[in-house]
C-alpha cells in the first residue's frame, strides 16, 4: 500500500497530500480507534517525522468513513475478540474496508480540485471530515497557491 511505519502511525506521501493513519487505544474502554489524518505537503516540508494529529489539516475516523459508527466511536473492541478467529475476522475487516473504501476516499485529496467537496461539506456542517489548523479561507489560498 505504500505506507511507512512509525509508532502507532503510517504515513503514505502522495504529490500534495499526506495521508496518515493512526491507531489510538480508548481510555475508558478496551476499544481501539483509527484516525485519519490528510497533510498538505507543502506546509510540512523535509518533515522526518509522521505528523502528529494535532498537525493535520483534516481528520476523519475510520468509522464515519465506511458508514458503520460503533457505540463510542471505537471499531475495534477487544472484549468482543475471544479467539485468534475473531482477532483474524477484525483485521480482515479493517484491511478490506481501507484498501477497498478509506483510502481510496482519502487520495482524493491529492487531486486539488477535490478539496471544493471538503469546502461544501463544511459549509454545510458536516462531521465526516473535519477542517483543522486552517480556516476555510485559508485553505482556499493555500490551494490557489499550488495549483
Amino acid at each position: 500500500m505504500g505506507f511507512k511505519k512509525q509508532r502507532n502511525k503510517w504515513q503514505k506521501k502522495l504529490t500534495y497530500v499526506s495521508i496518515v493513519v493512526e491507531l489510538q487505544a480508548s481510555r475508558l474502554s478496551n476499544a481501539f480507534y483509527i484516525n485519519l489524518g490528510v497533510v498538505l505537503n507543502h506546509l510540512h516540508p523535509n518533515s522526518k517525522n509522521i505528523p502528529a494529529a494535532p498537525d493535520w489539516h483534516l481528520r476523519a475516523r475510520f468509522n464515519r468513513i465506511i458508514g458503520a459508527p460503533k457505540p463510542g466511536g471505537g471499531i475495534v473492541d477487544l472484549e468482543d475478540i475471544n479467539s485468534e478467529e475473531d482477532f483474524n475476522k477484525s483485521l480482515d475487516f479493517i484491511k478490506l474496508q481501507l484498501e477497498s473504501t478509506v483510502l481510496p476516499e482519502l487520495e482524493k485529496f491529492d487531486i486539488l480540485s477535490n478539496w471544493d467537496q471538503i469546502i461544501q461539506e463544511e459549509k454545510d456542517a458536516t462531521d465526516r471530515f473535519m477542517l483543522q489548523n486552517l480556516t476555510l479561507d485559508d485553505l482556499k489560498l493555500e490551494l490557489r497557491q499550488l495549483v
